[in-house]
């Protein structure tokens, strides 16, 4: 796939399967990193309101930033998770190279530091609305993330996924196989393995 970007493969999907984009409504986007997808998304589908969940701080300035940009866009500074009890989340310590797209609630490969955050469930957060796409980048986490929705993932029609095909670099149970399990009521629509150990996932509830 030439040109890589981050809405890239969603957007071929959405052109390959004739969805609407205006079709859709509320998106959640957990793990903003700094709110460029989020304003991608009110350029994608018009009529979305989307809900950005980050807790980094390094990071929160950026977010803040890019979401007063939007009147659709609604940033959310907690770490989502199916243990709200747990606020440790992990940053790299300044030496390390891959940047602050590595920090995670899982305890990583790389030198970090551990501080605190806000956390929540997403069952605690989402009301009756129907979510037409959920968003997750949250490197190693993924399955904590959909935990957290508990009886109402039932609500989520589509789920974008960023995973790890095998669980190598952070302390977690999450990979690619693992959630398709979990989430047996949902059907795989399509899949981009991205290098060897990243799959991009989009999956429909059945």
């Amino acid at each position: 796939m030439n040109f890589w970007y981050k809405t890239k493969f969603l957007e071929q999907y959405l052109s390959d399967f004739n969805i609407d984009p205006a079709s859709f409504n509320y998106i959640l986007e957990i793990g903003s990193k700094d709110c460029q997808e989020a304003l991608t998304f009110t350029k994608l589908f018009p009529n979305a309101h989307v809900v950005s969940f980050e807790c980094n701080p390094r990071l929160l300035h950026l977010c803040r930033t890019n979401a007063a940009k939007s009147n659709r866009i609604t940033l959310v500074e907690k770490c989502v998770t199916d243990n709200p009890d747990n606020h440790n989340f992990y940053l790299p310590k300044p030496h390390v190279q891959y940047g602050e797209g590595v920090a995670s609630f899982c305890k990583p490969w790389y030198d970090y530091q551990t501080i605190h955050v806000d956390t929540i469930r997403i069952d605690q957060f989402l009301q009756n609305q129907t979510v037409d796409l959920l968003w997750i980048d949250v490197q190693g986490a993924e399955c904590q993330v959909l935990n957290s929705f508990g009886s109402k993932l039932n609500q989520v029609n589509t789920i974008y996924c960023e995973v790890n095909v095998f669980h190598k670099r952070y302390q977690t149970f999450s990979d690619e196989p693992t959630l398709i399990k979990q989430l047996n009521t949902f059907s795989l629509s399509d899949r981009l393995l991205l290098n060897p150990n990243e799959a991009h996932l989009i999956l429909n509830k059945k």
